[in-house]
């Protein structure tokens, strides 16, 4: 199963917020918006490495991606997306890990700090996606 098709059953299984978006989008699509976590600036190789040590939020990342894509620039929609990254990231460790295994508290605690990331740094990648959307119309 391709990553886009693990996306899209995934969100749509566990109603994680911004499910919705990754329906609008082609496959070609959610790999040029979807870059893995961390920001576009960031080299393909780190961003790969970041994810590959961070599976679990790999797809509240790509969703967060999506929610900064489709945004209207407000910054009420900006702060929604980082907390929705929050949110989506413990859902996803809840249903990865049982209650006794280490590793979900661990997920929790990295999906809240990459959040608090994003919305004291991520500006910046809220702007670019919005312009990046807007200059394919």
């Amino acid at each position: 199963m391709s990553w886009q098709s693990q996306l899209k059953e995934t969100a749509r299984q566990l109603g994680l917020e911004g499910a919705d978006l990754v329906e609008k989008c082609t496959k070609r699509e959610l790999a040029e918006i979807c870059n893995g976590i961390g920001p576009f600036w960031f080299p393909k190789r780190l961003r790969d490495i970041i994810s590959r040590f961070n599976p679990t939020l790999r797809i509240a990342a790509d969703l967060h991606d999506l929610m900064y894509y489709f945004a209207d620039g407000s910054d009420e929609q900006f702060s929604k997306a980082n907390k929705a990254f929050a949110a989506n990231g413990t859902i996803l460790a809840r249903h990865a890990y049982p209650w006794y295994d280490p590793r979900r508290y661990v997920v929790i605690f990295r999906a809240y700090r990459f959040a608090a990331i994003c919305q004291k740094l991520g500006y910046l990648a809220y702007v670019n996606a919005i312009n990046d959307r807007l200059a394919k119309k």
